[in-house]
C-alpha cells in the first residue's frame, strides 16, 4: 500500500499510535482528522505529500515531525493540533499552505523552512503560546492573517529583505512593543502591504511610513 485515502481513519477517537509502512507516499486528505485520542505518529521518510486536513482536530498529537521527503503540506493539515508543542516541518516543503498550522496552541516556537518562499492565509494563527518566529530569507510572501492571534510573540523574530508583500492582518493582535516594529522589518525589502479581505491592493508603500496602520488594520 502506498497510499492512506481519504477520510479512512477519520474520527477513529481511540486510536492513540500510528505506525505508517515504509511504502507509503500519500497521506489522503482528512485521512487521520478527528483522532481525538492520537498522541504520536511517525511519517516516514517515503512520504511525499500530506493531505488537506489530514490531521486536523488531532487534539491530543503532542508533537510533529514532517520528514523531509515531504514536499507538500495540504491546507489545514495539523489546524486545531491543540498539543503539540514542537513541530519540525520538511525542509523540501516550498508553500505553507492556508492555516496549515492554525490553532495550535500550545506550540512554543515557529521555525520557518529554509526553501518557503510563501506563508499562506491563516498558517499559523492563533498559536497563542509561540513566543518567537523565526522566518528565513527565502521568504517572499506573508499573506493576511498568516501569524494572527499568536499573542505572545515578544519581538524575537525579523522580517526578512526577501519579504516584498505583506497582508495587512498578517500579525493581527500582535501585543509586542510597538516602538520596536521597525526594527524588525529589514530596510529595502518591503514593496507591498496587501488589503487582501478588505478591498483592493494598496502597492508602492513604504513600510516606515504605514507600521501604525499595518499592524493595527482589522481591529
Amino acid at each position: 500500500m502506498t497510499s492512506i485515502g481519504a477520510n479512512v481513519f477519520r474520527q477513529c477517537s481511540s486510536l492513540e499510535s500510528i505506525t505508517f509502512h515504509d511504502a507509503v507516499t500519500d497521506i489522503g486528505a482528512s485521512a487521520f482528522a478527528e483522532c481525538s485520542a492520537l498522541k504520536s505518529i511517525a511519517i516516514p521518510h517515503g512520504v511525499i505529500e500530506i493531505g488537506e486536513k489530514a490531521f486536523e482536530h488531532c487534539s491530543s498529537l503532542e508533537s510533529i515531525t514532517i520528514p523531509d521527503s515531504v514536499r507538500s503540506i495540504g491546507a489545514s493539515a495539523f489546524a486545531e493540533c491543540s498539543s503539540s508543542k514542537s513541530i519540525g516541518i520538511s525542509a523540501a516543503v516550498t508553500v505553507l499552505k492556508e492555516r496549515s498550522f492554525a490553532g495550535c496552541s500550545s506550540l512554543k516556537s515557529i521555525t520557518i523552512p529554509d526553501r518557503v518562499t510563501s506563508i499562506e492565509c491563516g498558517a499559523f494563527e492563533r498559536c497563542f503560546a509561540a513566543e518567537s518566529l523565526f522566518i528565513p530569507d527565502s521568504v517572499t510572501v506573508i499573506k493576511d492573517g498568516a501569524f494572527a492571534g499568536c499573542s505572545s510573540l515578544k519581538g524575537n523574530y525579523t522580517i526578512p529583505a526577501s519579504v516584498t508583500s505583506i497582508g495587512l492582518t498578517a500579525f493581527e493582535e500582535y501585543t509586542g512593543e510597538t516602538k520596536s516594529l521597525a526594527d524588525r522589518i529589514i530596510d529595502g525589502g518591503l514593496r507591498e502591504l496587501v488589503r487582501q479581505y478588505h478591498g483592493p491592493p494598496r502597492v508602492g508603500h513604504r513600510v516606515h511610513d504605514h507600521l501604525e496602520e499595518f499592524f493595527r488594520f482589522g481591529r
